[in-house]
């Protein structure tokens, strides 16, 4: 993921001529792009000479309230535990000169990736992670039926688009999902499932609630909509993500999931690819100049940040899901789960007055056009081109402060405020 990132942060230029609300999509990509920094961090010494290096690089316009994800590849107790400490036990010299991060501490919530670019958790990491209060997040999927799969298709020629799915297949979810779970009831230990996929993995996490494991899961909007079917075809490539798309069942049981509370969030994974982008290393055809198809190949991911809202009013009005139950995927799960509830997530007297004023009846198309991720453009596919969400917001208000009024962006920078998480 921080490798996808970076490339699209070097291949874009559009933060030169972006609109206001273009600069707050962008800096969300920014604090993706300066995750890279912690990569190698093996030490109390090494972290201390990075972080201050980190923090004054995230928040550049910080429109938006606002806490910060890190993200290691390895979870030495040592580097666990001097996080916890820099979380919780306050600011360095350094940070606390920093006038536009009120920082005190920050979630102490960790992802840890192995070798193979797959993030998993070994229980004595877990158990690390638990000790520090941290919440282990995980993208489950077992790297090893994928690389079989993987190649055993190339080997028999089988590189289209649509291949990329019978290389993930469920199982590939279930078993790490299933692992992660087991190591988690062990060791009491709480965990989080990335962008959830299969009804396989619903079913797993709905019994392990039952028994008490401390689990939360997210699906994303794009897994509620589209179907394998899409990447059949030369446009296949335009919907590749991983976990990859699933069957019509799958999505069924992703909504059965929302609605019973198996799932407690409902989120993006944002990726803002152009098709060039997706295609840079794929190979050409000598007689047609097109590239030829090969699913192993392409940079993976899809947009969906500013369309999720419209896709759950999708499942409001086709009766998948309440109005309530969307307030409570979009927003109050997502502030508890994090550590800022009930500053955020809710509406209450102490609360911030973070609001949006939805016009039920407002009709709006989710095609680019109507989109902010590129002023010029660039963003050259159109996924969603075919959907319409009825009810749309037509105020976003933080802290009491209008910042969105009719599409109209009034947000002004350094207003934004740090969020002082603490997980429960």
């Amino acid at each position: 993921m921080i490798e996808k990132e970076l490339v699209k942060i070097q291949e874009s230029q559009e933060a030169k001529k972006c609109d206001e609300l273009q600069k707050v999509l962008l800096a969300v990509d920014e604090v993706m792009k300066n995750t890279a920094l912690l990569d190698n961090i093996k030490n109390e010494k090494e972290l201390n000479q990075v972080m201050p290096e980190l923090l004054a690089s995230l928040g550049n316009y910080a429109q938006a309230d606002r806490s910060y994800i890190f993200e290691f590849k390895s979870g030495t107790r040592e580097v666990l535990h001097m996080t916890h400490v820099w979380y919780a036990e306050g600011i360095s010299p350094t940070i606390s000169k920093m006038e536009y991060i009120p920082l005190s501490c920050v979630p102490n919530w960790f992802s840890i990736l192995n070798n193979d670019g797959v993030i998993v958790f070994y229980n004595c990491e877990m158990e690390i992670a638990k000790e520090e209060g941290a919440l282990c997040g995980f993208h489950a999927e077992n790297n090893d039926i994928a690389q079989f799969l993987k190649n055993q298709l190339l080997s028999e020629g089988k590189t289209d688009w649509e291949y990329f799915n019978e290389a993930k297949p469920n199982i590939c979810e279930a078993e790490a999902v299933n692992r992660i779970l087991s190591f988690a009831e062990l060791l009491d230990a709480p965990v989080y499932f990335y962008h959830l996929s299969t009804k396989e993995a619903v079913e797993l996490v709905r019994q392990a609630k039952k028994r008490g494991v401390k689990v939360q899961a997210e699906t994303c909007g794009h897994y509620l909509v589209f179907t394998k079917k899409e990447n059949k075809g030369k446009d296949g490539i335009n919907y590749l993500m991983s976990p990859p798309l699933r069957s019509q069942e799958d999505q069924d049981a992703l909504w059965e999931g929302i609605n019973d509370g198996t799932l407690s969030l409902v989120t993006s994974d944002n990726e803002i690819f152009t098709r060039k982008i997706k295609e840079k290393d794929l190979e050409t055809d000598p007689k047609t100049g097109e590239k030829i198809p090969n699913f192993a190949t392409p940079v993976n991911g899809i947009p969906g940040l500013e369309e999720r809202f419209g896709l759950l009013m999708r499942g409001v009005n086709e009766g998948k899901i309440s109005l309530n139950k969307l307030v409570e995927v979009g927003s109050t799960n997502p502030a508890k789960v994090f550590g800022c509830y009930p500053e955020k997530g809710c509406l209450a007297v102490g609360s911030d007055a973070d609001i949006i004023i939805v016009d039920p009846e407002k009709v709006v198309s989710l095609t680019q056009r109507n989109m902010h991720y590129t002023e010029d453009g660039s963003l050259d596919y159109d996924i969603y081109k075919d959907m319409e969400a009825k009810g749309w917001p037509v105020y976003t208000i933080r802290r009491g402060e209008i910042l969105v009024e009719d599409g109209k962006f009034y947000g002004k920078d350094h207003t934004g405020k740090f969020l002082k998480c603490h997980l429960n």
